[in-house]
């Protein structure tokens, strides 16, 4: 199962083996090795692949079909509840956003221009 999912993962990344092979500071067959099943990873590698793709080891092993553990999935709502009443709030309307706003935009901002330059990096 943790092949099947490591590849999947891949795939949908649009990463190669080897680049997340670097990042693990680790050799590309062994990666290969963990995709057919005639290696698995130990626990430290596990936690180090599972915060490259943003997922829980359990996802990883298939102990469970979701990929993001129950806390960050309700920090991520609460971060996008927070962000629709501060954008919403009664009488705000078309006036200069407040810095909890504005820091709230900055760092979305960076995250995504962060995966975006990542993903150059990995497609070249």
């Amino acid at each position: 199962m943790f092949g099947q999912r490591l590849e999947l993962l891949l795939t949908e990344k649009g990463i190669q083996q080897s680049v997340l092979a670097e990042h693990l500071n680790m050799a590309d067959s062994t990666i290969s090795q963990w995709k057919t099943g005639k290696r698995s990873p130990d626990i430290e590698s596990l936690k180090n692949i599972a915060k490259f793709f943003n997922c829980t080891i359990d996802y990883l092993v298939g102990f469970s079909d979701q990929r993001k553990s129950v806390e960050q999935t309700k920090s991520e709502d609460e971060d996008e509840f927070d962000f629709i009443l501060a954008a919403n709030k009664e009488g705000e309307y078309g006036r200069e956003p407040s810095l909890e706003l504005r820091s709230i935009i900055k760092n979305v901002l960076k995250e995504e221009l962060q995966k975006m330059r990542k993903n150059e990096t990995t497609n070249r």
